[in-house]
């Protein structure tokens, strides 16, 4: 048996698992990020109904 024979099984399971791995935390980085902007748009969506309150009550 040649000790090349089993290196090859072995390299092919490691590069799928980094595949797997980098798709993973690709999605998890995709994830965050909507996350951190859907955070920011209510920020300036709070922001933006206070203006608009503030509006409301000049002309009142």
């Amino acid at each position: 048996m040649n000790i090349f024979s089993f290196f090859g099984p072995v390299l092919l399971f490691l590069i799928t698992l980094l595949f797997f791995t980098s798709i993973a935390l690709f999605v998890k980085l995709l994830l965050k990020n909507q996350s951190e902007r859907n955070e920011r748009l209510k920020k300036i969506e709070e922001k933006l109904d206070t203006v608009i309150e503030l509006q409301k009550s000049k002309k009142s």
